[in-house]
């Protein structure tokens, strides 16, 4: 069960939001990154990790579908309404289980709700 379920979500509330590896098709992931910034309180922090268009030449886990990998610019338009305090995209090295091993290709994004 997720911590924050896709959907509607309260103004305003959280303080921190961490979305680590969800890639969802476009059309819900502008809906749910929406309802994330609306859902940060002012001064709330995003922090986010997901693969990148160069992890399909990995092995390392991940979705094979180039619709639902992230780019920079994505993001940038995604999260437009908050501060970018940090968007860094770069090389990983994966030791979740079975399946999610080896180098990976990330982007981490650190974002702030301004006040």
């Amino acid at each position: 069960m997720p911590i924050l379920p896709i959907g509607p979500r309260p103004e305003s509330a959280y303080a921190v939001i961490a979305g680590i590896y969800v890639h969802l098709p476009d059309a819900l992931r502008r809906r749910t990154h929406a309802g994330i910034m609306r859902a940060l309180c002012p001064g709330g922090l995003l922090i986010l990790e997901a693969f990148t268009p160069e992890q399909l030449a990995c092995s390392s886990g991940g979705p094979r579908d180039l619709a639902l990998l992230y780019s920079e610019s994505m993001l940038r338009a995604d999260f437009a309404g908050l501060e970018i305090l940090e968007l860094l995209g770069g090389e990983v090295l994966l030791d979740e289980g079975p399946g999610h091993r080896g180098s990976g290709r990330v982007l981490r994004l650190l974002a702030r709700r301004r006040p």
